[in-house]
């Protein structure tokens, strides 16, 4: 009779990044460069080496919350300027969830910073009736 093995759902680690393995042979790899690095520089090449490899990943949660249609609109055209404005940089990838993600990281900031007197407070005590 063969053993319960434990079922792997392989496309979950793929998409999450979880894998434990992100690049098959890259223990190998490491080590044959490793061994032809001087020996006075191998520590620091090696840390750049698996910081590039084996970063740890941000999780993160798919959500979905309402936006008016001029802050829809908006995030988009943000967006289409930011990808001009950083057309030189090839590796920057820019998403309206990164800029959505950014705001609201600045915005969260504020408030735990400033609480009562952040812009956030503040604007949502001068709502608009249409924001009711």
């Amino acid at each position: 009779m063969p053993e319960d093995k434990e079922k792997k759902d392989i496309l979950k680690e793929v998409l999450s990044g979880l894998s434990e393995d992100p690049i098959p042979g890259i223990e190998e790899l490491t080590e044959l460069i490793y061994r032809a690095i001087p020996e006075e520089t191998r520590a620091s090449e090696l840390e750049k080496l698996h910081t590039k490899f084996f970063k740890p990943k941000k999780l993160k949660k798919k959500t979905t919350h309402y936006l008016s249609e001029d802050i829809f609109e908006t995030l988009g055209e943000t967006r289409e300027k930011l990808i001009e404005m950083l057309s030189e940089i090839p590796t920057m990838r820019i998403s309206k969830s990164r800029i959505v993600n950014q705001a609201l990281e600045m915005i969260l900031k504020e408030f735990h910073e400033k609480g009562e007197k952040s812009r956030l407070v503040k604007k949502i005590l001068k709502r608009s009736p249409e924001d009711k």
